[in-house]
Order: structure tokens, then sequence, then C-alpha cells
């Protein structure tokens, strides 16, 4: 067998012009393999273009030669095929949609009805003496349907669940005895091994067993024992997996079947490997996207390319689940502020391009903690520094689905003040240390570092900076800097907190993605700033809460507003509802405008019905159905319409949020 050009990239047209030179040879008989990994296209490329490109090769053979009997093309697919009786019947009705001129595919586009009637009309071949077998197959279809004159194409052998050596005997009558162009699609690795995992539990049993010689200077344990009557009362010694393996190896000869049948019916074996950037384009041109989205798309597609490359994982279903993935990012992301958003839209282009290759190549690690939103991480084998700005409402999205527009806007903000708008020197200082310490000097490094720490001291940064300022001196103590800086920041970071005028969470979301001792040491920092906050604002929050429930009008505003810049302290310590005098809240909500009803919705919302952070809200979670009982006994007789419509879509988000968190308790 020929392994055509196996260490050089064949392009899809190389791969053409191989089939139609072999479809057209006549020296000997023999089946051609196109080999390729899942999801790299291989399909793809055999029904869109190699399938068109042989019938227009027999149209023009037949144009330009009278007596040429043009051949059909005829495609099956193996795909979870049980027996081959299974597989006449798939080629039975593909011959008939050929012959028919209709095109290829036609038996997999619902035909429910051909289908039920398959196994009537292989009764009536019965009837007429004819048996479908190996044998003669050629001589069954043909007493109904020509199929002799046709090139036959065999996709998905690897998901065929007949034996190897069956379903390849049974392709082979075609090729030895009828001297018809078989072309067989699959992926090398895979094949044979569903139907080797048959009775797998028994084959291993068999081979663990020791009474059996797998080795011919080998002496049996019941040899051993009679022989050495010192080793009567030992245990058997165990077998290790490896071992047992080899010697199913040995037992069945999964791997040399599969190899001897092939030797005997491949003449040729081609390595399909995609040309990813066409591919893409024309599954961007083709999609239903919006046209500014394509247009990123378009500008990425070399960047898709390599990626998918270095990371040894060319996949064209993992580039269409990642076409559906930022389609519906796309519809969020475009409602967001126009200042930044295009930026912020193209590195999430990337970044989720990135989480789908990771996830469906199997190496995605979901390391999110807590109420963390975003990290300096790994993504994929090249990033082994952790330097991608990481988002956790991407990772949610992609790998399980969910998505928050709160939780979206919250990172654009950061992203919006981290990289687009104009910063200090201090910012910069940090910024520049924060993405590329590994590629500067000591000395350069100890310059950033002084200026940070002056910077803390002077109230040059937000506290919600102070996470990442932690973790990257933590990172920098660990490669050799004097652990005097990292002391020195905490006291800066205290000097600086002890100023502030409103309580604030420091843990903002960030995410140290990393286990042990710097995370254990980030932790203890973080708790004794945190501790030093709560102190001095022990009361400030539920007093600046209730401050709102005395205004007649505006309060639903102002607590909306409070609601979204503290979210996360919200969610992992305060709490909400908890936190109002409820009295008071009940009859502000009674007296209350529609506006300010609207307002407070929002927060019910945003909170407990589309809330997945915080196991603050969990513990008053039974404080919603006490609300909701309250605004239902209100009397709302007198009320205008609207007044009255808002009031019952509160009950109705009440009533959502108890779904919400007691089903998280079931």
């Amino acid at each position: 067998m020929v392994d055509r050009m196996k260490n050089r990239k064949l392009t899809d047209d190389d791969i053409v012009k191989e089939i139609i030179n072999y479809v057209d040879e006549t020296l000997y008989n023999y089946a051609v393999m196109i080999d390729g990994e899942w999801g790299c296209g291989k399909t793809y490329f055999i029904q869109k273009r190699l399938y068109k490109e042989l019938e227009k090769h027999e149209n023009k053979h037949g144009q330009s030669d009278h007596d040429y009997q043009q051949r059909k093309i005829i495609y099956v697919s193996l795909y979870g095929v049980k027996s081959i009786e299974e597989v006449t019947k798939q080629l039975f009705m593909e011959a008939l949609v050929a012959k028919a001129g209709k095109g290829k595919g036609m038996i997999k586009k619902g035909t429910e009805a051909i289908s039920s009637m398959l196994p009537v009309m292989f009764d009536i071949l019965k009837n007429k003496g004819i048996e479908l077998d190996v044998n003669n197959i050629t001589e069954a279809t043909e007493k109904l349907i020509p199929i002799k004159n046709s090139i036959l194409i065999f996709d998905d052998l690897e998901r065929c669940d007949c034996p190897t050596n069956e379903i390849l005997g049974y392709i082979n009558s075609f090729v030895e005895h009828e001297n018809m162009k078989v072309i067989i699609v699959a992926n090398q690795k895979e094949i044979g091994k569903g139907v080797s995992s048959a009775n797998q539990e028994l084959k291993y049993l068999v081979a663990a067993h020791n009474n059996i010689l797998f080795e011919k200077n080998q002496k049996s344990e019941v040899i051993n024992q009679y022989s050495n009557s010192e080793r009567k009362n030992e245990n058997t010694s165990p077998v290790d997996i490896e071992t047992v393996k080899n010697r199913v190896q040995k037992l069945f000869v999964e791997d040399n079947l599969y190899d001897k049948v092939k030797e005997k019916l491949i003449g040729v074996t081609i390595y399909y490997q995609p040309d990813l950037q066409t591919v893409f384009k024309k599954l961007i041109t083709s999609a239903k996207l919006d046209d500014n989205l394509k247009k990123y798309l378009y500008d990425d597609i070399a960047f898709f390319e390599e990626y998918m490359i270095n990371e040894a994982h060319a996949n064209i279903r993992t580039f269409q689940f990642f076409l559906s993935k930022i389609n519906q990012l796309y519809k969020k992301l475009i409602q967001l502020e126009d200042k930044g958003r295009e930026a912020f839209l193209k590195y999430i282009v990337k970044y989720s391009f990135k989480i789908s290759v990771s996830f469906k190549n199997g190496d995605y690690k979901y390391e999110w903690k807590g109420t963390e939103e975003y990290a300096f991480k790994s993504i994929g084998s090249i990033d082994i520094l952790g330097n991608q700005l990481s988002f956790r409402f991407v990772d949610d999205f992609i790998i399980k689905s969910i998505l928050e527009d709160g939780r979206i806007k919250d990172m654009f903000e950061l992203f919006a003040n981290e990289y687009l708008r104009k910063s200090s020197p201090e910012k910069e200082a940090f910024a520049e240390l924060d993405s590329h310490w590994y590629e500067l000097t000591d000395i350069v490094i100890e310059k950033k570092i002084d200026i940070i720490l002056k910077g803390l001291e002077n109230d040059a940064y937000d506290v919600k900076d102070y996470p990442r300022i932690i973790n990257r001196f933590l990172e920098l103590q660990e490669h050799g800097f004097p652990e005097d800086n990292t002391i020195k920041m905490i006291e800066n970071m205290k000097i600086s907190l002890s100023k502030l005028s409103r309580y604030i969470e420091i843990d903002n979301g960030y995410g140290v993605m990393y286990e042990g001792d710097r995370r254990n040491k980030y932790q203890r920092i973080v708790t004794d700033l945190q501790n030093d906050i709560d102190q001095k604002f022990q009361n400030n929050y539920s007093n600046t809460l209730d401050s709102y429930l005395t205004m007649k009008e505006g309060w639903g505003e102002k607590i909306e507003n409070y609601v979204f810049h503290n979210k996360n302290e919200i969610c992992s310590s305060r709490g909400f509802l908890r936190e109002l005098d409820f009295d008071m809240l009940c009859e502000r909500i009674k007296a209350a405008t529609s506006k300010d009803l609207q307002a407070f919705r929002s927060c019910i919302i945003n909170l407990y019905t589309r809330g997945i952070l915080g196991e603050a809200l969990e513990e008053e979670r039974m404080l919603l159905p006490k609300l909701r009982q309250c605004i239902e006994n209100i009397n709302t007789e007198g009320f205008d319409r609207i007044k009255k419509m808002q009031i019952s879509f509160l009950v109705k988000n009440l009533k959502d949020g108890e779904k919400v968190y007691f089903a998280k308790q079931s």
C-alpha cells in the first residue's frame, strides 16, 4: 500500500487530481483511503468539493466520448451501521437516488417513508431468491437498480459498528470482483476501537489470569507453586494495567487484523489536512451572522488557523461551535456603550476562540472559585506564563451556556478602565509590570515596584486594583525579589484604605489561578485588609440603604445604582434584603412611583433571578416569599394602571427568585 505524500501537505486541488487519476486508472484494482483526524473537514471536502468534481469529470468524459458510459457517484455513510445488510440498504437507496438524478444525500433528508419501505423492498428481493451477502451484493441490487457502473464513496469507516474485517471484506467485493472504484474515508487511528471494546471486561479478565503462558520462558503460577513449597501461602502477584492491555493485544490480535485486511484492499492512502483559512472563510460567509461580526472574524482568520495548528486541533466542528457561541455573545456585546466597545469585542472574539479550542480539545480546566470574575491565567499549551486576561462570563457561556448582561457590563467597564482610558504614570507602571514582567530586567522591575509603592501611599490606585497588585508582588517574591516589597505594599494599602469615604469590598471578582502557598498568602492579605475596612464601616452599609428608603421619590434609582456598583460584596457577604428595614421597605413600595418600582424590580432581577454568585443571597432566600406576601397584601385600589402592572411584575420577579434559590437547595 502506498502512503501518498504522507509527510507533505496535499491541498484540496492535489487530492482532487489524485482521485481523478485513480478513477481513470485501469492497470489493477484497489481502493483509495482518505485518512484524517475527526473534525478536520474530510466529509465537508467530500460532499462540497470531491463529489462535484467527480460528477464534472464523468460528464466531461461522456461529452467527449459518446461511447463512454458515465458512472454515478454514490456516497454512503457507515456511521452507526451494525450489519452488512444495513449497508446494503443504504447503498440501494443511494443508488436509486443517483439513478433518479436527485443528487447525493437524498436518503438523509428526512425521507422517513422511504426508510420505512426499505425492509419491504429487501423482503421482495429475498422472495425472488436473492439473499443479501458479501458475495452477491452487486447481483442483488442490480436486479432493481444498476450499481456496477458507479464510483462508491464509503465515509465514517471508523464509526461503523461492524467488525473491521467484515466491512472491509464487503467493500473488497466491489473492488476485486466487480472492478469498481471505491473511496474510503476514515480516521485510521480510531478504526476498530468501538468494536474491539465489545466484551472488554471479559477480555481483561482473561488477560489478567496467571495460568496463561504469555512468554515461552514464563512458568504458570500452578507450576511455580508445585516447584516451590515456600510460596504456597503467598498471594498471587498483581498484574499492572499496561501488562493486561498488552496481553489483550496478543490474545485477541486487535491491531494486526485491520492491517492485514487493509493491505489487500487499500492501494493508496491520502492524508487529508484541511486548508483551514479557506474553510473558515466559507463557513463565515455562509453563516447567518451580523456583517460587522463577519468583518471581525475575517480579520482574525490567520490567527484562528495559527492557534488551531499550535494546539494540534485543526477541527472544523470546533470552529462551527465557536461561531455559534460568538454569534450569541456578539448580540450582547453590541449593546454596550460605543466608547471602547470595538476593542473589547475584538478581544472577546479571540479569547472565546481560545476557550472553545481548549474546551473541545479536552484541555480546559474550570478553575474559577467563589466570586472570581476575571483573572490572568494560562490557556492552551502555548501560554505557560498565565498572561491571558480571562473573563469568567465567557467561560461560563462557552462551557455552561450561562450568560448574564450585568456581568458583561462589569467586565467591559474593567477592560475599558484598564486598557482604553488614559492612565496615570503609576497605573501605567503597574500595567507594564503586570502584563509582561517576565520580559523585563531586574533593574526595570525594581523601578516599577518603587513607583507602585509610592502610588499606593499617595492613593493613585483604586481599591479594585489591589488584588492584582497583591498577586503580582507575591509572584515576584516567589522569584527572588525581596519580601520587604510585599510588606511595604501592605503597609501603604492600609494607609490608603484608612482614608476611604465609603464601604467597599476588596474582593472584586479577581481570581488567583494558583493553588498552594501563593493563594493562601493572597487570601490572608486580602482578609486582613478587608477586616480594616469592616471595622471602619461597621454600620454604614445598612444605614446607607435605609437612608434611601426615607426618600419619597428616587429611592429605587438610588438603590439600583448602589447595587450596580457593589454587586460583588452584596452577593458574597453583605446580602441585600436582610440589610433593609423590612417594614420601611414595604411602606415605600406601597407609596412608590412606577419609576422607582421599575428600578427596584431591576435589583431583584439582577440579584435573585439572574444571580449565580454568592452565598450571602442564598442565606437570605427565606426573605423572598416574606416580601412577596407583604406586597400581595397591598390594597392596590386607586393605583393607576401602570403602577398596578409594576406591582404584579414585582410579585412575579420575587416568585422567579424563589424558584432559582430554592432549586439550588433541592
